[in-house]
């Protein structure tokens, strides 16, 4: 994470910065951007509480481990090492291998959460940005960090919401839905 940004002007980020730093900080805005997105977009038309979600946060962020790992696997791992002799030989740049991946991470997540164009749009560019960070730090550790975040408050929703996924949520009194979590 001590490796040096570099060509990311357009997002405020100068070359030399430590991707380490960028973490907390374009990541931290990553995150809370998605929190408000998810949150417009599933729990308030659902009337969701916050107090539904901290029950909700340790199986979110198992799902969120494996998911994101899963994802960086196929989406920047595999995508990179089946290209880089395309890279290597200079028929293709990491730019180009950034925006692929941006696409193939982003078109799916159409009908996911967040989803519709702006979901695309969101993960696209986080697809471009997990993508360079692998590039620039030569691992998936920047890539696989935002992408664990992300999925913990977008999972943590989620769950949240369903009543069958989290037994928490269901009275053990009575087996009905607890009112105090869902409106």
């Amino acid at each position: 994470l001590s490796a040096e940004t570099s060509g990311l002007g357009w997002l405020g980020v100068g070359d030399g910065e430590a991707w380490g730093r960028l973490l907390i900080t374009l990541g931290g805005m990553i995150t809370l951007i998605t929190a408000a997105v998810v949150w417009m977009q599933l729990a308030r038309p659902a009337g969701l509480r916050l107090r539904a979600l901290p029950r909700a946060l340790p199986l979110a962020l198992v799902f969120a481990v494996i998911n994101a790992t899963a994802e960086e696997l196929i989406f920047r791992v595999a995508l990179i090492t089946s290209l880089d002799p395309m890279v290597g030989d200079g028929h293709i740049g990491a730019a180009a291998v950034a925006l692929i991946s941006a696409a193939l991470f982003g078109l799916p997540h159409f009908a996911g959460s967040p989803g519709g164009p702006v979901g695309v749009l969101m993960s696209g560019f986080l697809g471009w940005l997990a993508c360079t960070s692998v590039f620039q730090t030569g691992g998936i550790v920047w890539a696989w960090s935002l992408h664990v975040a992300l999925d913990v408050v977008i999972f943590t929703i989620m769950i949240a919401l369903s009543r069958t996924v989290v037994p928490t949520l269901v009275r053990e009194s009575d087996g009905q839905p607890d009112s105090s979590a869902v409106s």
